[in-house]
């Protein structure tokens, strides 16, 4: 589980039918693959695309890997043959997308099993059936409507699906999340991301552990320097036709990903701080809904990188509202220089690909947002109900708030 669910950061996202809402909360599924590094040596071997340190794609130093009892596909001997999940190339062969999307059916396959009984209203969607998806997409979005303590009858698990230990391990994590239950957001929508478990890039790496900094500590620096990294499915990428020629057309090109490391580095924040952060989320979900620029990973490596600045005696001096404001400054100062380094591969810039136009519009939004912040905050962000006009207990909490 990454994301939203471990920050802390709970708050309402809006469901297509705007009649209701939800709680999101992001899972990646490591696929039993070996684990993946830029040695040459590396049974799983990723290769960065040109310029893009923080995009690959996997080349297999021993072809049969997919051959391993740890995946277990159908006609296997047939499909490396016909190389149907392997794409040959100078200098050795790559996973193709096609390996992926088999990932893909069999995770749909193995949920559909366990929760073949629609349990608590149930709905599973996979990236397949819906066309606007793109980019950094989930596998499988599952939204439950409504408990399931009272559906706990699970039909027994396919044997061949899988393994054992580990699709009961997966039954008893989704029994107990789908249980939860929030009077406000009573619905829950789990989205799904295929992974593969890999190492760190060594020059990240090292330069992750020179770096000058004025937080997080020292202990959480080395934990997520040992935390792992996983690769997620790219599934469309707009600049694929300037990164990989025409003999890598077929390949399957992942993103690195850092979500172990960005939970260690929740782990050290003010409880302040993340309720900040559930603002700046949940009025990027009310006013910036279809923005691609103004995304959570965007707010959240704007929020690291003025942490990282500032020192702790500073931030503590600072009251919510102060606080709430430094970082909409911080966000906007990244987009007017269209320029925001990833935190952990600062080398790649997250507005690289956006149109300055587009980035010029969502800072004018943004500089609209923060002047008028208090009229922004509307009653649902403080979950109080309170008449039209401003009553004093609403006007109290606001206060306290800030």
């Amino acid at each position: 589980m990454v994301g939203s669910g471990f920050e802390g950061c709970f708050f309402p996202k809006h469901l297509d039918s705007e009649s209701e809402s939800a709680v999101e909360f992001d899972f990646l599924f490591r696929l039993p693959t070996p684990m993946a590094g830029e040695s040459t040596e590396r049974t799983l071997q990723y290769v960065p695309l040109n310029g893009r340190p923080n995009q690959m794609v996997l080349k297999l130093l021993d072809p049969l890997i997919i051959l391993s009892e740890y995946i277990g596909l159908e006609d296997r001997a047939s499909n490396v043959k016909d190389t149907v999940f392997l794409k040959k190339c100078e200098g050795g062969f790559y996973l193709k997308r096609k390996f992926m999307e088999a990932m893909e059916e069999k995770l749909k396959n193995s949920l559909g099993k366990v929760l073949v009984q629609k349990p608590g209203g149930m709905e599973m969607v996979s990236r397949s059936d819906t066309e606007a998806w793109g980019g950094l997409t989930a596998s499988l979005k599952v939204s439950f409507s409504r408990p399931i303590t009272e559906c706990l009858d699970m039909l027994p698990l396919d044997p061949d699906t899988w393994s054992g230990d580990a699709m009961t391990n997966a039954q008893m994590l989704w029994v107990n999340l789908t249980n939860w239950t929030s009077p406000f957001w009573p619905a829950r929508i789990f989205t799904v991301r295929l992974a593969i478990h890999c190492e760190w890039p060594k020059d990240a790496r090292i330069s992750w552990l020179q770096r000058n900094r004025l937080w997080p500590s020292e202990t959480i620096v080395q934990m997520v320097v040992r935390s792992p990294c996983y690769l997620v499915p790219l599934w469309e990428n707009p600049n694929k036709d300037q990164l990989l020629d025409n003999s890598h057309k077929d390949v399957m090109e992942f993103q690195l990903t850092f979500g172990m490391a960005e939970f260690l580095l929740f782990s050290e924040t003010e409880p302040k701080e993340r309720q900040c952060m559930v603002i700046l989320k949940s009025l990027k979900e009310k006013y910036f809904f279809s923005s691609q620029i103004l995304s959570s990973f965007v707010i959240k490596t704007a929020f690291f990188w003025y942490l990282e600045s500032t020192s702790l005696p500073e931030r503590q001096s600072l009251g919510r509202g102060e606080l709430l404001e430094r970082l909409l400054y911080n966000l906007i100062r990244f987009l007017n220089e269209n320029n925001l380094p990833h935190f952990f591969l600062p080398r790649v810039n997250l507005l690289e690909d956006f149109d300055v136009v587009d980035i010029n519009n969502t800072v004018k939004q943004l500089k609209g947002v923060k002047s008028n912040l208090l009229d922004c905050l509307q009653v649902e962000f403080f979950q109080i109900e309170c008449s039209a006009s401003l009553n004093e207990e609403f006007v109290n909490k606001v206060m306290c708030f800030v």
